[in-house]
């Protein structure tokens, strides 16, 4: 007959706290994701909101709130304009997707806020402007931005993402191929945020030929696995233009460009 084994009673009571203690971080994990992140404030045509990025769908409102890991879906015609908590303003345009996401800031564990752009084309304005603390975050399948007190506008094609920033500073780098698989959690927990100023994309795969920085009027492509192309100029009438893109969605089909500017080119003569 086999002998039951007894372990000493401090391993079992070591044992509960280690259970206690982990379901509070559970609890609290939940909680801080079951906030609502954003509020939507205008509403044009037929939006979207999934709840934790699953269907059925609900119909957005004005006034009605999202959280991390809930996505929007704008259709046909149709527009929203989102406010988060640290005052970013996002404006979407028809036939867009955007997920929103979040990661741990490391030297204080609090959550933060990244919006990831799926489909279709995005104006953002982001408010903060202190270098003392962390920067904004966006996210796409093929970038990550690093942003302080910037106007810029963010347009997704098949296999890269175009960036225009009509005012202030971006930085901007390429995720790699083997991260954009990392499931999502894991891929949050791997940014490294620095403090002073830093843009923050170290440990967050955007190692892929360093990274471009971007002023005011200008505009870069990311191309999915590659490093970021040149930077190059646009002329402010070039925003107007992105400024008509948010009413009226992207074309169904983008044809081949070499660089944003020349997309918008391209966009411009086949609407005409």
């Amino acid at each position: 007959m086999a002998k039951i084994k007894f372990y000493p009673f401090w391993l079992f009571l070591l044992f509960v706290h280690f259970i206690i203690a982990l379901s509070m971080i559970l609890i609290l994990h939940s909680a801080a994701h079951a906030k609502d992140v954003c509020t939507f404030v205008r509403i044009l045509g037929h939006v979207n909101l999934l709840k934790g990025g699953k269907n059925p769908a609900i119909p957005a409102k004005v006034q009605l709130g999202a959280g991390v890991g809930d996505g929007v879906h704008t259709k046909e015609a149709s527009r929203a304009q989102m406010h988060f908590i640290d005052d970013t303003e996002m404006f979407v345009a028809p036939k867009s997707e955007i997920t929103i996401e979040s990661y741990m800031y490391k030297p204080n564990g609090a959550w933060k806020v990244v919006p990831n752009i799926i489909r279709g084309l995005t104006h953002t304005m982001i408010n903060l402007i202190d270098k003392t603390k962390s920067p904004q975050f966006l996210k796409t399948t093929t970038a990550i931005f690093s942003v302080r007190g910037t106007d810029l506008y963010i347009l997704i094609g098949d296999n890269f993402t175009d960036i225009f920033v009509k005012n202030g500073n971006v930085i901007a780098g390429s995720l790699q191929p083997q991260k954009l698989k990392t499931e999502h959690s894991k891929l949050m927990r791997q940014i490294d945020v620095r403090g002073g100023g830093g843009h923050g994309l170290s440990g967050y795969g955007a190692e892929i030929g360093g990274h471009a920085q971007l002023g005011p009027q200008t505009a870069c492509r990311i191309v999915a696995g590659l490093p970021p192309m040149e930077v190059i100029k646009i002329p402010l009438e070039y925003f107007d233009r992105l400024d008509k893109l948010m009413v009226t969605g992207l074309p169904d089909k983008l044809g081949e460009s070499k660089n944003p500017k020349q997309l918008l080119d391209i966009i411009g003569s086949s609407s005409n």
